[in-house]
């Protein structure tokens, strides 16, 4: 079985600097679809939200998942969202203070004798290809 994974970089701002994923995917293997992030650090976090939506504005919160707890090594997290037939997802940081950055929004596509995968602009795949070489 063909398994499609795709790793992106995403970073957003907050009121305290910058709080990036080291990763964050949508990874569809085994029949299961999953949403996978790695925090760069965890630093005031109380939770992340995973988010769904079907029109890509209007967004319902189907996960809430706790930190971890402060740490600046990265730690995995990941929310099976098989059951969910929603189009488009993300994941919202909860932080201390309140403030709620957002990842980019995900779409997962199948394309043709692939299994489904992460939908990214080839504008965005060249641009972070080109910086990590």
């Amino acid at each position: 079985m063909l398994r499609a994974l795709f790793i992106i970089l995403v970073s957003i701002g907050t009121a305290h600097g910058q709080q990036a994923f080291s990763n964050i995917s949508v990874d569809n293997a085994h029949d299961r679809k999953m949403i996978s992030f790695t925090p760069a650090k965890e630093v005031n976090i109380r939770q992340y939200r995973v988010e769904a939506s079907n029109d890509s504005t209007s967004f319902e919160v189907i996960a809430t998942i706790p930190s971890k707890g402060n740490s600046v090594f990265p730690r995995s997290y990941g929310y099976d969202v098989t059951a969910w037939s929603y189009k488009y997802y993300r994941v919202g940081i909860v932080e201390m203070n309140g403030a709620m950055p957002y990842s980019m929004i995900m779409s997962p596509k199948a394309a043709p004798n692939v299994q489904p995968g992460i939908n990214i602009s080839p504008a965005v795949i060249s641009s972070n290809v080109l910086a990590h070489q």
